[in-house]
């Protein structure tokens, strides 16, 4: 018969939230957007979703023109831009959500991370669009 004892159990749960830890470190971080025709980007923090349920949000950290200059008045600094990502591992993310402030519209979404890359994914039907963003910290 096999038994656990505490401090096995401890041992056991020590480990399970060491590794809960590092899936949520890959994609925690700040991330640089693709610049759009005029040269203007964003940057789009990244951590765990602030309502406990263990997915993934990023919310828009800046934005800067063509010359790397701050735009301070962008009217959607603080706003979540991808929302109820799941980690499915190996530096995939899927199920969630983004949204396109161009369109303002909202898709289906998908991320991969490949070291400092990170690939997101928005589609609507059979329709996509995709951009690679950096990680700046």
């Amino acid at each position: 018969m096999f038994t656990l004892s505490f401090s096995r159990i401890t041992c056991i749960a020590a480990i399970l939230c060491l590794f809960s830890g590092v899936a949520k470190a890959e994609i925690s971080g700040l991330f640089k957007s693709e610049p759009n025709e005029e040269g203007k980007y964003i940057t789009v923090m990244f951590n765990a979703c602030n309502d406990g349920s263990g997915l993934f949000c990023g919310t828009i950290a800046g934005a800067f023109d063509e010359n790397d200059e701050a735009n301070e008045d962008y009217e959607h600094l603080g706003r979540q831009i991808v929302w109820k990502m799941q980690s499915k591992g190996s530096g995939v993310f899927e199920g969630g959500m983004i949204w396109a402030p161009d369109t303002d519209k909202s898709y289906n979404s998908q991320m991969k991370l490949a070291g400092d890359r990170l690939t997101v994914e928005g589609c609507f039907l059979f329709i996509c669009r995709a951009q690679e963003w950096t990680r700046v910290q």
